[in-house]
């Protein structure tokens, strides 16, 4: 009661706090990460009855997210991902008070699209937090900052949100991989701690969180995670349907039965489970046990008690009904298979899993630099050496024989990989990826054939050469438009726009946007900008309001600004100002740096 009484007089206070913005300045404030705050509105109409509280809900409720997908629109590209998936919850939410159709639609629209079109195996998606293009997945496989944990977090909250009101198995395909191979991979068993970025980069590793340096939002949520692995393994219709969504080790106390669950799955292919009478009556009632979309129907085998029974599967799961007495046993064996799936880009790098599992390599434990995070602003980041992309193993082969490369290894999860280039690597071994931690590891794998190997590691080489030259001169950088980034260097602005170019982010603007950028006690020497080159447009750059110099579209989309690195002696930080010039607006500005000689 007097928790409920705190959150009814906070939103009492939230709501007489923004009553006199008008909607237009309530949308434009929602550009800006602020949690789930209309889920809690809802929440608290729901708890109080006062359907005031859902007027506020709506208020809290983002435009510019939801109308796209009310009409089946992706416009997430670029977009903060952690920001909107919370802002969805709330869409269902609401509609579920209100059985509001088209809301439900669109949170579904929008489950639907992530994962299906913007999620790796693991079950996880963006990289930098934000949303990349749906059909170029190179970021994630290049990039030390791949999925937050968070995103799968909120993800499940949502998955969880479209299961309760349909009932649809497919919703607990995607629970099941996520849980078992992101959530489950983000606690180390070792030291303790929580990941916040799961790299993709192979070669790279994690970083865990330490009780005394780091309380990220990954550790709220994460706190959370390995707390609640016991809340979707059941489900139920009334007092008649009982479902078996997920196979943990469990007992469920529901009415009169109590359900026990014992299985060592994924070690073990199969999953028993004991229903016990209280009152020792027998109870007549539907248990469902969930088909997995890895599973082949027609080699699954059913007993109860000991006898061979047959197989009745309907919407998704293996339906027994009967009359049960205490003390019947149910025993559902569940082989599983090797699978080979792409990248949603169809790049041809592939992920392994075994069932639900996905199956990553360990490579090695050498200069996991910060593993165990400090307290600095970058803690959560793996920034030890990323190792060269082109040293990385690839497997030698095409798409239709790529399994024969892998061979298990008989009575444990265990396997092994051949027909891998470079040659050192032959012979890897494989297991869940969720059980390697304080380790280097790869869990995608370029597939390519034997003239294309030789090419492919010469044009990696130059990439990333090129890449790594220009990280060693910069001394700060921003990425425009981008909402994490631009949040950390102080972003201001008036007349300023941001949208992408086929998936990269811009910032333009009518009249100036700003950053302050840190010099990182380099001395600094050239403000680089990144743009695009075409329209009639240009920009002043200013540096501690000093005009630096000025470029125009005319210019190829990469230009260096010398600056007077002696104004800047021993700064710490600048004011970088892009502003208009002769023309009306800028550029799309892509990225900014500052250049150390």
């Amino acid at each position: 009661e007097e928790a409920k009484e705190m959150l009814v007089k906070l939103t009492d206070w939230m709501e007489s706090t923004t009553a006199n913005l008008t909607d237009a300045q309530m949308q434009d404030m929602l550009r800006s990460e602020h949690g789930g705050l209309n889920e809690t509105f809802a929440d608290v109409a729901a708890i109080t009855g006062n359907k005031r509280y859902l007027k506020l809900a709506h208020r809290f409720s983002h435009e510019i997210i939801l109308n796209p997908l009310l009409k089946n629109e992706d416009k997430l590209t670029g977009i903060h991902a952690n920001t909107q998936i919370p802002k969805v919850i709330g869409f269902k939410r609401i509609a579920d008070l209100e059985r509001n159709d088209e809301w439900s639609k669109a949170a579904d629209f929008f489950w639907h699209t992530v994962v299906n079109n913007r999620s790796i195996t693991i079950g996880g998606n963006s990289v930098f937090e934000h949303f990349h293009p749906a059909d170029n997945f190179e970021p994630m496989r290049t990039s030390e900052q791949g999925p937050e944990t968070c995103n799968t977090y909120n993800m499940l909250r949502l998955t969880k949100m479209l299961y309760a009101t349909s009932g649809d198995s497919k919703y607990m395909d995607y629970y099941e991989r996520a849980l078992f191979n992101h959530i489950l991979s983000t606690q180390d068993p070792i030291q303790g701690g929580f990941v916040y970025f799961t790299p993709m980069r192979s070669g790279h590793y994690r970083v865990y969180s330490q009780p005394q340096t780091s309380f990220w939002c990954c550790v709220g949520s994460g706190l959370e995670n390995h707390a609640r692995y016991g809340e979707m393994i059941y489900a139920h219709k009334g007092d008649e349907q009982l479902y078996v969504n997920l196979f943990i080790p469990s007992t469920l106390k529901w009415g009169d039965i109590n359900i026990e669950q014992s299985t060592s799955f994924p070690d073990e292919e199969a999953t028993n489970v004991i229903v016990t009478s209280k009152n020792g009556k027998n109870k007549k009632f539907t248990l469902n046990i969930r088909v997995s979309e890895w599973v082949i129907a027609s080699e699954l085998s059913l007993t109860i008690n000991g006898k061979a029974e047959k197989v009745d599967i309907s919407e998704g799961y293996v339906k027994i009904n009967r009359s049960w007495k205490s003390g019947d046993k149910v025993r559902l064996a569940m082989p599983m298979h090797l699978r080979a799936i792409d990248m949603p880009d169809n790049s041809h790098n592939y992920s392994f899993l075994y069932g639900p599992i996905v199956l990553a390599s360990r490579m090695g434990t050498q200069r996991q630099d910060g593993m165990f995070a400090d307290e600095s602003r970058g803690g959560h980041i793996a920034q030890g050496p990323r190792l060269p992309l082109q040293n990385m193993p690839v497997v030698v082969g095409n798409a239709d024989d790529i399994l024969s490369h892998i061979t298990k290894t008989d009575g444990k999860l265990e396997f092994t990989l051949s027909g891998v280039s470079p040659e050192n690597y032959e012979g890897m071994k494989l297991e869940p990826f969720y059980r390697i931690h304080e380790s280097r590891y790869m869990a995608y794998w370029p597939l390519l054939s034997a003239s294309e190997v030789e090419k492919r590691q010469e044009e990696v080489a130059r990439q990333e050469s090129i890449a790594q030259a220009l990280e060693a001169r910069t001394a700060d950088k921003v990425t425009c438009g981008e909402q994490q980034p631009e949040s950390d260097h102080f972003v201001k602005m008036e007349q300023s726009s941001t949208g992408n170019d086929g998936g990269v982010q811009w910032r333009e603007t009518r009249q100036w946007f700003s950053y302050r950028m840190k010099t990182n006690g380099r001395k600094v020497s050239a403000v680089r900008i990144a743009f695009r080159p075409e329209n009639n447009r240009d920009a002043l750059i200013l540096i501690n309001d000093t005009e630096v110099g000025t470029f125009s579209t005319a210019d190829n989309g990469i230009i260096e600004l010398p600056i007077n690195a002696s104004a800047l002696d021993k700064a710490e930080t600048v004011t970088l100002k892009i502003a208009k010039g002769n023309k009306d607006i800028t550029p799309h500005i892509y990225e900014v740096r500052l250049i150390a000689e």
